[in-house]
């Protein structure tokens, strides 16, 4: 129970530590539009991830939750 914990701390710091980077992110580029790449069903080349916005597919892209 405690590592699991710990893992869900780290987890949870993790979130913030990426919602502070996603704000810096967008204020450094305020003149460029962040969106995700296209997505194809049968995609091998690169990264194909369901997400519902630019922010939460590079939180997944950049391995945030690899931790479980």
């Amino acid at each position: 129970m405690i590592v699991r914990e710990a893992l869900e701390a780290i987890r949870e710091d993790a979130d913030k530590s990426f919602k502070e980077i996603m704000k810096n992110v967008r204020k450094i580029a305020s003149d460029i539009e962040i969106r995700m790449p296209r997505i194809y069903g049968r995609q091998t080349a690169r990264n194909n991830v369901n997400a519902k916005d630019a922010e939460e597919y590079y939180k997944i892209v950049s391995n945030i939750y690899s931790i479980s």
